[in-house]
């Protein structure tokens, strides 16, 4: 179960913590009770995030059998690189360290930190329950808050089977939580609900709420079958549960239950996770309209000019990233600018720019996982739309263009992860009948200093892939530089170049300025002998647009005339082009009416709804009527 020594380490923690912080958070811990009660900190996402990153975590175990404490056990040995998890007993919770808090029961004393929440919730005893990343009310006055997440479960067999599933997102999933409350009812209705805006409040009215499951049918085989959602049964089961089950080594005879969702946003988010094929025990979860059979891969096709835009997983929360309800309306508003093709982008993770990791495919729900993103390119298949797989490192602290290793070996085990995680991606694109992948963004260092590790790379993808590669370049020295093009069916290029320096400029400077990269990107194109793609390209609307297009809006003011004049410059450069047959701009969100990191005003780079947007659809128009 949980070892003893564990509940002194807590307080070896709890000093780690003191020296963090100001000493003063340390001592306001013992505040009398005369004290006034404590303001809860308005800003909410600044204290999850500043929990998030402390150093120290405590896993509070509280009931359940000897399999949870083993299973907090194994998540506590193997934290992120710089965080400390350790497992305690449920009344050893030390005050002032974030917690993560399992079991059928609450620690003593935290009836008055939960009740209050549980009352706005509506939670009932028997309920399962998720509550995540909420203030620890008694640390509200302290410098530096903490918060808990709570899974709380009458049933620690069905709890323990969550839990895993949840942690097959990665630590943070399990630290973290995909939202404000997850409640199972026992009769299996569950209620998902989120915070409302930045605040500790939650916005019960918008939760959504997913009935039982019903019992369907009985199979010749003596397999129960339950609909979800109103799932149709499909004509022949045993058919789909066949392809489901082909590289299953278990086989359809060990099936007893069959649960059938109607999408992969609906399995998501009733378990955690958007595979189509879920497999626990001797039940089978499946999406029967996700599953695909070898002979129907769509054949490539790729258009005469690529009128493309980047589509960008922006929601996290399942229903809103790719995979989910929200990708509809987000793809068909697309048709208003004559697109035809879109970026796809899956993110994988590096914790530091001298340090790989894993590169995980993510398989959390809300993430961007296979599920999610195969969801999104049939969508724009569906629309008759080109796709361009376009895989990318999202780098803690840092961008692609600043990994390096200081040793040989950091190189190897970078490239040896390398390729294991784009191999992934370009079985999928083959496997969907994508025409287009990228096989790597910005990674300079990588790019400039190993191309012949890149070319070998590139040698086995076309073993197992057929469609067309390119690689996206960063403006500048990375794209003028890079000596393996001709490996390539296509230069690509991030066109950041900056259009003029000053922020009073007039329309003829910003011409030149565009006209200027653009000549530029021509002459490595032909010298190439490979097709121009601008891989991404875009302009924020904030004033001086122009002056360095990548950056933050910082305290920049918003102006869609700025961005409007951007595009206007670089679209007359781009129609001047000799060498350019693909453009995806950066870019447009997987749900209408996002913003970029909860801006009052939209600073970002969707032209959508904005002048910029004219211009863009008269330009693809153009490009691909003519052609």
């Amino acid at each position: 179960m949980v070892a003893t020594h564990k509940a002194v380490n807590s307080l070896m923690y709890l000093l780690l913590l003191c020296l963090a912080f100001a000493a003063g958070s340390c001592r306001g811990r013992s505040a009398s009770s005369e004290s006034p009660p404590p303001t809860p900190p308005q800003d909410r996402r600044a204290v999850q995030r500043a929990n998030l990153r402390a150093e120290a975590w405590q896993l509070v175990i509280c009931g359940g059998d000897e399999g949870l404490g083993a299973w907090a056990d194994s998540l506590a040995a193997a934290p992120p690189r710089g965080k400390s998890v350790v497992v305690v007993s449920c009344n050893a919770v030390t005050q002032g360290i974030p917690a993560v808090i399992v079991g059928d029961r609450l620690p003593d004393g935290w009836e008055a930190v939960v009740g209050p929440v549980l009352e706005a919730i509506r939670y009932t005893p028997d309920a399962a329950l998720q509550l995540s990343g909420y203030l620890d009310g008694r640390t509200a006055s302290d410098s530096m808050p903490t918060t808990f997440t709570l899974y709380q479960d009458p049933d620690a067999e069905q709890l323990l089977s969550y839990l895993r599933i949840t942690a097959e997102g990665g630590w943070w999933s399990i630290f973290g939580g995909q939202w404000a409350y997850r409640l199972r009812a026992a009769d299996g209705t569950v209620r998902l609900g989120d915070y409302a805006d930045g605040s500790w409040e939650f916005a019960t009215g918008s939760e959504i709420v997913l009935p039982p499951a019903q019992r369907a049918a009985t199979t010749p085989a003596g397999r129960a079958v339950y609909r979800l959602d109103g799932t149709p049964l499909p004509p022949r089961l045993d058919s789909v549960l066949l392809i489901a089950l082909a590289a299953d080594t278990g086989g359809v005879d060990s099936i007893s239950s069959v649960y059938l969702y109607p999408s992969v946003e609906r399995i998501g988010l009733r378990r955690g996770n958007m595979a189509a094929v879920q497999r626990e025990g001797r039940s089978l979860h499946l999406v029967p309209t996700a599953l695909r059979s070898g002979d129907e891969r769509p054949e490539f096709a790729s258009p005469a000019f690529y009128a493309g835009m980047t589509f960008a997983h922006e929601g996290y929360r399942v229903y809103n990233g790719y995979g989910g309800r929200e990708v509809v309306p987000a793809l068909d508003s697309l048709k208003s600018l004559s697109i035809n093709a879109v970026a796809i982008v899956p993110y994988t993770y590096m914790p530091a720019a001298d340090r790989v990791g894993e590169l995980p495919v993510p398989t959390g729900a809300g993430a961007e996982n296979d599920g999610a993103v195969v969801y999104a390119i049939r969508q724009a298949q569906q629309r008759g739309w080109a796709v361009l797989l376009k895989p990318q490192i999202w780098v803690g602290g840092g961008w692609p263009g600043a990994v390096d290793f200081a040793e040989a070996s950091g190189w190897d085990q970078f490239f040896t992860a390398y390729e294991r995680w784009i191999t992934h991606y370009a079985r999928m694109a083959e496997a969907e009948g994508v025409p287009a992948l990228c096989i790597g963004t910005e990674l300079v260092q990588a790019s400039l200093h190993y191309p012949d590790r890149w070319q070998a790379i590139i040698r086995n993808l076309r073993k197992l892939y057929g469609g067309k590669l390119t690689y996206a370049a960063n403006w500048g020295e990375e794209f003028e530089q890079l000596t393996f093009w001709t490996e390539l069916d296509a230069v690509g290029l991030n066109s950041y170049y900056p259009l003029a320096g000053d922020t009073s400029v007039s329309d003829a400077a910003l011409l030149a300025g565009a006209q200027r990269w653009m000549d530029r990107a021509d002459s490595i194109a032909r010298a190439a002998d490979r097709p121009l793609w601008l891989t991404e390209v875009g302009y924020r609307s904030v004033e001086g647009a122009w002056i360095n297009p990548h950056a933050e809006a910082g305290d920049r003011g918003a102006s869609t005339e700025a961005q409007r004049r951007c595009y206007q410059a670089m679209l007359a450069a781009a129609g001047k082009s000799t060498e350019l047959q693909g453009m995806f701009v950066w870019k447009w969100p997987s749900y209408l009416g996002y913003r970029d990191r909860w801006s009052t005003a939209d600073r970002g780079f969707t032209p959508g709804g904005k002048p910029a947007a004219d211009l863009l659809r008269q330009f693809y128009q153009q490009r691909t009527t003519s052609r």
